[in-house]
């Protein structure tokens, strides 16, 4: 990223201020490096680990699992809700902290102008103004992923509960045992428990796809000037 950025001509660096440039290049970067080392080889367990509890349960008891389908398809409405407003607000979150970030970076570069004209004052109130309304922007994302984390939790309580529940009513009509019942909520559980998981770490995702879009803007900026591979170093 750093040697395509290298390459690109003064127009770019015109067009994008040095703050909102090194907001991508670090802030965005270690954003996408922190979700793919941490997360990826959890959720190649969790899916493995779900094909598997499902089989069984579907071979204990094929009605109880169309119920534990129902729960998981609430997860599904839950994240296709909430998941586009969160990634809203954080898109424009970091729209605003670009522009937070290149403000300070001007004014900090410009400190000996500054300090000339008196103006530490009014820099100090577009500054803070500025960040009060990126962080306003940052607590409606906020509550949003509370709120999908929130159900994301209720919908695996009540879907652990219900089967438990419904488990032991066939019990009582003859049409399982309490053993059959107990695998099938120790199962369950290994199916909710990577569900909510994914809840969460689709909600890191959410985040994650903002900063690869980022990345990709500067990544696909094409080259104006291109060095001519046939000119090599001048000789004296």
């Amino acid at each position: 990223m750093y040697k395509h950025i290298q390459k690109l001509s003064l127009r770019f660096y015109q067009e994008n201020p040095t703050g909102k440039i090194m907001s991508k290049v670090m802030g965005d970067t270690r954003i996408v490096s922190n979700v793919f080392t941490h997360n990826t080889i959890q959720m190649i367990v969790d899916v493995a680990s779900v094909i598997f509890a499902l089989g069984i349960m579907i071979h204990l008891n094929w009605e109880l699992t169309l119920v534990l389908v129902g729960f998981l398809s609430l997860y599904i409405l839950n994240y296709r809700y909430f998941l586009p407003k969160v990634r809203g607000k954080q898109s424009f979150r970091r729209f605003r902290m670009d522009q937070v970030s290149s403000g300070l970076v001007e004014v900090l570069s410009e400190q000996k102008t500054v300090k000339s004209f008196a103006q530490e004052r009014r820099e100090t109130r577009v500054f803070v103004h500025r960040l009060r309304n990126a962080l306003d922007i940052g607590l409606q994302g906020v509550s949003y992923s509370a709120t999908f984390s929130f159900f994301s939790s209720l919908v695996s309580g009540l879907g652990k509960s219900t089967i438990y529940c419904l488990g032991c009513y066939f019990v009582i009509k003859g049409g399982m045992t309490y053993g059959d019942v107990l695998a099938l909520s120790a199962y369950a559980a290994r199916i909710f428990m990577p569900a909510l998981r994914f809840s969460e770490i689709s909600n890191t995702m959410a985040i994650t796809t903002i900063s690869l879009r980022r990345i990709f803007e500067i990544l696909n900026t094409p080259v104006e000037i291109k060095d001519v591979p046939e000119i090599g170093r001048a000789h004296v």
